[in-house]
């Protein structure tokens, strides 16, 4: 799974990560990078 949820539950904020695993992910993180 390309999705990890990294933070913890007392956070105020969600944090994502995604790994790119191929090419789905990978325009994903060309979107991101802009």
């Amino acid at each position: 799974h390309p999705f990890s949820i990294t933070s913890a539950p007392s956070d105020d904020y969600v944090s994502v990560h995604i790994r790119t695993l191929g090419d789905w992910t990978s325009e994903l993180k060309a979107v991101f990078s802009e």
